[in-house]
């Protein structure tokens, strides 16, 4: 299964457009907060609230994915620590986690549990917009980080 990570879009949803082109052989297109824009709009993108979205969106969800469980949120509402992000995904029972917020890409995988952050494909802290492509297949678990 091929899944679409963005997150801190903040309006500009012809980034977002883009990367539907871009990757439209995805199964699966995931927005870690901050859109700006209500969610319907951004259809097929399933999103999570960040602390610029003033609209009715939940501020986490959890997706199964065959053996795997992904925990998506925007991070406002939690300490964005690697111990934190671990314990969270242990309670949740998730051996994926992803969050926004930051602006800046990171993964790393710690004992079996993936943790990542996109980036922002609008306003990035580090050197380039970026949003990742997750490609989970029965016990396998690459992440690819792309650049616009």
């Amino acid at each position: 299964m091929k899944i679409v990570i963005v997150s801190d879009s903040h309006g500009n949803n012809q980034i977002l457009n883009q990367i539907l082109k871009i990757e439209k052989d995805a199964d699966l297109f995931l927005h870690a907060g901050d859109m700006e824009e209500e969610p319907r709009i951004l259809f097929p993108y399933i999103c999570v609230k960040g602390n610029c979205d003033y609209f009715q969106v939940e501020t986490e969800r959890i997706i199964s994915l065959g053996k795997h469980k992904l925990y998506i949120t925007h991070g406002h509402l939690i300490t964005l620590t690697r111990n934190n992000l671990l314990r969270i995904s242990k309670e949740k029972n998730c051996d994926i986690i992803i969050h926004g917020h930051t602006h800046k890409y990171y993964y790393e995988e710690i004992d079996g549990i993936h943790i990542m952050c996109p980036g922002s494909i609008t306003y990035p802290r580090d050197k380039n917009k970026s949003y990742l492509v997750l490609n989970v297949n029965n016990d396998k678990i690459e992440v690819v980080k792309k650049t616009m």
